[in-house]
């Protein structure tokens, strides 16, 4: 082909791009004279494979806006005001406001050019980035920030493309590679946010057609590769989503730009610490929004009387003083948030949260590691008191270990269990399970409960929740009845086909069966993709916002201990005893299935029409070019009747058939039915034909994603015998053959 253009040539920009990667730092205002400090840093990757001009814009524009959901859900709140108030507590009292001379940065990389070839590495998936395992300060927000950034059906950013970073992480505006998007949560009715990014200019000197510009497609070829030039002009100004938009020459569509035209842009103030401001500027900047930070709610006099418990020598603290404190300070307030109180014991909140003054609490927040004591009496005291829905057991920013949580979580399992003690020791075995089972209902009924470890441990790529011995339990399974997930997808199209087996341990993701619900119907639209159960930990909070299409999205634990088997290939993830780090072993260990805990088995399946010719079946084409395979789900839901030690099937060699048909048998597992059967048992307030329009509607979607085989549903329940065939498949294909 030749070009005839008798245009000179110009040096010219060719095309402006927005930076390929993010920095996101959550911050508030909880440091010095109201000063804002980061609660959470993350890192988001991008890429060009789905490249477009416009692309990286639009992709930072969806990111801010699903942070801003998460942030502004009001499921969220008391954890995130716990959060806020530790965070708070902490930055006053330690020595971060030091500011070293040299604060970590992200590197700068490579930049692909303008239009890079299809063998070029910049057109596949960038490689996943490491996640460091050091323990968290602010777990809570963290997961917010990763799971916002990874709910993203477009890009599919996975989740080791968000990589969080240290607090004092300083942002570089001479980087080509990323922006800095902040999101400020001090108010979280008003959450606000700010943009700070610039153009990349491709540089080149092209010769322009007849309309005064250079066509990428058609122009004549350059010389050489563009030169990739930052802008000049950077100012440090937080810009909106129009306003970022609008720095480039083409135009950005969307529901998410115009959603964030109506939340609030932040001051220049909001920027100081990630821009690395030091601590006089930040000081002296004529800010209007410095206002050091207080607990939302708290009147003149009740901010007095926790500024005195925190000035209280601890030996001078007896139990009814702190008790008698705690009544007037919280007094007639929503949310006990004593997460920087020190010294405090465990006895004195157990008075307190029993008091009239504070009966109308719905929420209380600790952070454990300052609390001294026995919390058997707080257990008690909880017991009793079934207006505390929303619990936070948090543990300090400087902690060691995450075990402080997870043992406060045993005992209250361990406790609620045995509330049935005091009953007569002549009662039956019988009645004594169903009276421990009704006092575990009791106490977690209508409850949430979040920890520090269940947070924290999926950060750290490690398990929290111990293996227990054979006599012992510890996941109440009429508060979080799902504790296991077999999964298999089919892998050829052979007569007899083979099937990969994916275990899943779910119980320490502590879900309620609405929450599990929710998760599991939007697990099933995304079967394929979602190998970290993400759609478990983020999502509508019930089923009825879920059915509304909701853009409500309440955070939960990722499954942590499915995870860490994910990302390690399948391998079993353990605790060292020594360290508390995590390691590996490449082995798909099972946990026991406790008594009464709830199973569910999913089977992926592939129909291939049968008169088709083996040719045409090995290219899943049929003459024309339309694929003639088509994907379809069986599913459904065990209940132990038994303890079920599946740690026992792990050898071939080691299992005989008789032991496998009675692990699957009825005497092992009773089959229920599908998810309407399931709620039926354990929410028998959800409307069952509610349900059924819920799951049509999902088998509907799932026809869209792929070709309807002719008499075959999308979604189907598995019936009793069919399901413990493929139960006890699943179980002979998992075991470790012995070499």
């Amino acid at each position: 082909m030749s070009w005839h253009y008798d245009y000179p040539l110009e040096y010219t920009c060719l095309s402006n791009m927005g930076p390929r990667s993010f920095l996101f730092y959550i911050v508030a205002n909880i440091g010095p004279a109201g000063a804002h400090r980061p609660l959470a840093v993350a890192l988001r990757q991008g890429d060009d494979v789905q490249y477009s001009l416009d692309f990286r814009v639009r992709r930072v524009v969806g990111d801010t806006m699903r942070l801003v959901r998460v942030l502004s859900e009001p499921a969220n709140r008391i954890a995130l005001e716990a959060k806020m108030e530790l965070a708070a507590a902490w930055y006053r009292s330690s020595d971060h406001e030091t500011h070293h001379l040299q604060r970590p940065e992200v590197p700068d990389v490579i930049q692909p050019q303008i239009l890079a070839r299809e063998d070029s590495p910049f057109c596949v998936p960038r490689p996943e980035l490491p996640w460091s395992h050091v323990i968290r300060e602010f777990p809570f927000i963290s997961t917010c920030l990763i799971l916002g950034l990874t709910d993203d059906p477009v890009n599919r950013t996975r989740p080791h493309d968000v990589q969080l970073q240290p607090l004092t992480t300083a942002f570089r505006d001479d980087r080509y590679e990323y922006g800095m998007v902040v999101l400020d949560i001090s108010d979280l009715d008003d959450i606000g946010y700010g943009i700070v990014a610039f153009p990349i200019h491709y540089m080149a000197e092209a010769q322009m057609n007849q309309h005064g510009y250079y066509d990428l497609i058609e122009g004549v070829p350059l010389a050489r590769e563009p030169d990739i030039v930052l802008t000049e002009y950077r100012p440090r100004l937080p810009l909106s989503a129009v306003q970022y938009t609008d720095e480039f020459p083409y135009q950005v569509y969307g529901p998410e730009l115009a959603d964030l035209k109506t939340v609030r842009l932040v001051d220049v103030g909001t920027l100081d610490y990630a821009i690395g401001t030091t601590i006089s500027q930040t000081q002296d900047t004529n800010n209007s929004n410095s206002v050091a930070y207080t607990p939302p709610g708290l009147a003149k006099l009740q901010r007095q009387l926790l500024t005195q418990l925190l000035e209280i020598p601890g030996n001078l603290r007896s139990s009814d003083t702190l008790s008698q404190l705690l009544r007037l300070a919280y007094a007639g307030h929503a949310h006990i948030n004593c997460v920087a109180l020190e010294n405090i014991t465990y006895e004195a909140i157990a008075a307190a949260i029993e008091s009239d003054e504070l009966k109308n609490a719905y929420a209380l927040s600790l952070c454990i590691d300052n609390i001294s004591g026995d919390p058997k009496a707080l257990v008690a005291a909880l017991s009793q008191s079934m207006n505390l829905v929303q619990l936070c057991f948090l543990q300090h920013p400087d902690r060691e270990t995450d075990d402080a949580s997870a043992q406060l979580f045993k005992l209250i399992c361990a406790s609620s269990s045995k509330a049935s003690d005091l009953s007569s020791s002549t009662t039956s075995e019988k009645k004594r399970e169903d009276t421990t089972t009704e006092a575990q209902a009791n106490w977690f009924q209508n409850r949430k409960i979040t920890l520090t470890c269940a947070f924290s441990a999926p950060l750290r790529e490690m398990p929290w929740l111990p293996y227990l011995k054979e006599e012992e339990s510890m996941i109440p399974a009429c508060a979080f009845p799902v504790t296991h997930m077999f999964v298999r997808r089919q892998l050829d199209f052979s007569e007899i086909p083979k099937f990969q087996p994916d275990y899943h341990f779910v119980g320490d993701a502590l879900l309620s069966p609405e929450r599990f619900a929710v998760g599991f119907l939007s697990y099933i639209r995304s079967i394929q993709t979602d190998r970290y159960l993400l759609s478990f930990a983020l999502g509508p909070p019930t089923l009825e916002a879920y059915a509304a299409k909701s853009a409500r999205l309440v955070v939960s634990p990722v499954p942590a201990e499915s995870f860490c088997m994910a990302q390690n290939g399948g391998g079993k993830a353990v605790r060292s005893e020594n360290d508390g780090t995590a390691q590996t072993e490449y082995n798909p260990n099972m946990r026991d299935v406790e008594a009464g805990s709830w199973v569910v088995l999913i089977t992926v399946e592939e129909y291939v029409n049968p008169e088709e010719s083996e040719a045409a079946r090995r290219e899943w084409k049929d003459p024309w070019g339309y694929p003639t395979h088509a994907s379809f789900s069986r599913y459904a839901f065990f209940r132990a009747r038994r303890r079920m030690p599946m740690s026992n099937f792990q050898r071939e060699d080691e299992t005989s058939a008789a032991a496998l048909d009675a692990l699957v048998g009825p005497a092992s597992l009773e089959v229920v039915g599908g998810l309407q059967e399931f709620l039926h048992e354990t929410a028998p307030h959800i409307d069952a034909a509610f349900v059924k329009r819920l799951l049509s509607e999902v088998e509907k979607d799932m026809a869209r994603k792929t070709v309807e085989a002719s008499g075959i549903d999308q979604l189907a329940v598995l019936g009793p015998d069919d399901a413990r065939a493929v139960f006890r498949d699943f179980i002979q294909t998992s075991m470790v053959h012995s070499r």
